[in-house]
């Protein structure tokens, strides 16, 4: 009975998410819609992989190879599965999608890639989207090479592509030249012919595109590689491009050093500069298009900051380690300073590592910080933090599960 409940309310809660019915959300900023744009926030420069994603009355997570849905009313998190007396464990469940690196929401639909499959020898990359309900899974498109970063924004999929000179390889047995490209296809007609979006002229040796992101009509990344007559000079830059007219430029401060990996801060966007002549990391606030920057934040070399729209947070300070039972390991205990969007400091919180290597990439939101992971005993546990208490927590954060599937 009670599982029949759980289907039931499913159902009904992403319903209404897909409709967009209930609480309205839609424009959490005049220049942001989480609905449409993409929702990834970045820090530092580590590998990323998305697993929340957020829709009009709740979140969507993954893990373990399931998808689950959260309400943002009660927090409840139940499987997307309507399936009666079904325990969510095998791949006939209708929460199962296989191993994914990515998923996220655009105007109704849950998006994923995956590796190939046994058609395709598990080579290239297959791109899908499920409906908000969990119901209608469907296959959108074949990569015969395998893409790992991709975003959704404005009704499209943007991609890096790298692609390797096969005679340069057959003559040196070496991989490492190669051009470097963004394309962008409709995410209603996925089998048209994709666009360029941008093409690395300058680079040609280990060139690599990475830290794909977009806000508003601007996509951001970081591109990297030699260049020169004997491919010798390295060069790492910033670049922005504008999703409509695909004219692109670097991203830098006028005294040549980059700006990178930016984040949504209120009505800003807050970037990441390059060492100043101190040895200091430099944060720096600028317009919806990356235009004029001003400098909010000078932090220590081994700091990194992040910002999940409302608050911006910086991390890495080490307090003091405790034994976690769960994962059977000590983990580090770090320091969050939280900063409001007037860089006012309004609270340091305490998270162990485990827990603290999620926060770097959390969709937009001013309500909850959402985990999705998957335990050494094999438990899928989806938990939240409630961002009400900032401002009065002034220690350790209590986090609630609202999922744990044994």
């Amino acid at each position: 009975m009670l599982k029949r409940s759980l289907a039931i309310l499913l159902v009904a809660l992403a319903m209404l998410c897909f409709t967009g019915c209930g609480k309205d959300k839609t424009e959490v900023l005049s220049s942001y819609n989480y609905l449409t744009d993409c929702q990834i926030v970045k820090t530092s420069t580590q590998a990323v992989y998305y697993n929340i994603a957020k829709c009009e009355n709740g979140y969507y997570s993954y893990a373990g190879k399931y998808l689950y849905f959260t309400d943002s009313g009660s927090m409840e998190t139940i499987a997307l599965c309507s399936k009666p007396n079904c325990l969510h464990d095998a791949d006939t469940c209708n929460a199962y999608i296989g191993a994914t690196y990515n998923i996220a929401y655009n105007d109704g639909y849950i998006y994923y890639s995956q590796d190939g499959d046994i058609e395709h020898e598990l080579l290239g990359t297959q791109f899908y989207r499920v409906k908000a309900d969990g119901t209608e899974k469907e296959k959108l498109r074949y990569f015969d090479y395998r893409v790992m970063d991709w975003i959704t924004h404005r009704g499209y999929l943007y991609y890096i592509s790298v692609k390797y000179d096969v005679s340069y390889y057959e003559e040196t047995n070496e991989s490492n030249k190669a051009d470097a490209y963004i394309y962008r296809l409709s995410l209603d007609d996925m089998n048209a012919k994709p666009e360029q979006v941008y093409f690395e002229e300058e680079l040609k040796e280990g060139v690599s595109l990475s830290g794909l992101v977009a806000f508003g009509d601007n996509l951001y990344f970081l591109s990297s590689g030699q260049y020169g007559e004997s491919l010798d000079t390295f060069d790492m830059k910033g670049v922005k491009v504008n999703t409509k007219d695909f004219v692109s430029e670097r991203t830098a401060l006028d005294d040549g050093r980059l700006l990178a990996y930016p984040t949504l801060l209120g009505d800003r966007l807050v970037f990441q500069s390059e060492k100043n002549t101190e040895g200091k990391i430099e944060y720096y606030a600028t317009d919806f298009n990356g235009n004029s920057p001003e400098l909010i934040l000078t932090v220590d070399e081994f700091i990194r900051a992040f910002s999940d729209g409302s608050y911006l947070y910086t991390d890495n300070e080490l307090a003091f380690s405790i034994a976690n039972p769960d994962y059977d390991k000590i983990e580090e205990v770090r320091r969050f300073k939280v900063y409001d969007k007037d860089m006012n400091l309004i609270d340091e919180v305490y998270f162990n590592g485990a827990s603290a290597c999620r926060w770097c990439f959390v969709p937009v939101d001013d309500e909850y910080f959402l985990f999705a992971g998957k335990k050494s005993n094999g438990d899928v546990t989806v938990s939240k933090l409630d961002k009400s208490q900032l401002g009065t927590i002034h220690g350790l954060w209590e986090l609630e599960e609202t999922y744990n599937q044994h």
